[in-house]
C-alpha cells in the first residue's frame, strides 16, 4: 500500500505540474500519459546532454536549452512553449514539494534553515 502511495506522490509532484503547463499553453496533446512520456524524453535528453560535458554548469544550461526539446516533439508544441512549460515544471515541483515536505518527514515538521 506505501509503494502506491509513493507513486501517487511522485506522479503528483512530477506529472501534474507538466499536464497543468501544456494545458496552461494549449499544447496538441496535454493527457497524463504523453505528460509522462514528456517528462522521461526530457529526463534522457538531460542525461545525455549531461554525460557530454565535464563542466556542471555547462551540463545544466545545455540541459536547459535541450529539455524544451522533448515538450515540443512529445507535446506537439513550439520551442518557445517548450521553454515556458519547463519554467513552470520546475516552479510547481519546487513549490509541491516544499508544500508535501513536511508530511513526508518522520515528526510531521521541517524546518529549513536558509542561513543568515
Amino acid at each position: 500500500m506505501s509503494f502506491i502511495l509513493v507513486l501517487l506522490i511522485i506522479s503528483l509532484v512530477v506529472i501534474v505540474p507538466v499536464k497543468f503547463a501544456a494545458t496552461y499553453v494549449q499544447a496538441g496533446r496535454t493527457g497524463v500519459g504523453s505528460c509522462l512520456i514528456a517528462v522521461i524524453v526530457a529526463g534522457g535528453f538531460q542525461t545525455i546532454v549531461g554525460s557530454l560535458f565535464d563542466n556542471q554548469f555547462l551540463s545544466f544550461i545545455a540541459a536547459l536549452a535541450i529539455a524544451p526539446l522533448a515538450y515540443m516533439f512529445v507535446l506537439d508544441t513550439t520551442y518557445k512553449k517548450g521553454l515556458v512549460i519547463g519554467a513552470i515544471q520546475v516552479t510547481l515541483t519546487i513549490a509541491l514539494f516544499l508544500v508535501l515536505l513536511p508530511s513526508m518527514s518522520q515528526y510531521g515538521t521541517v524546518t529549513i534553515d536558509l542561513g543568515k
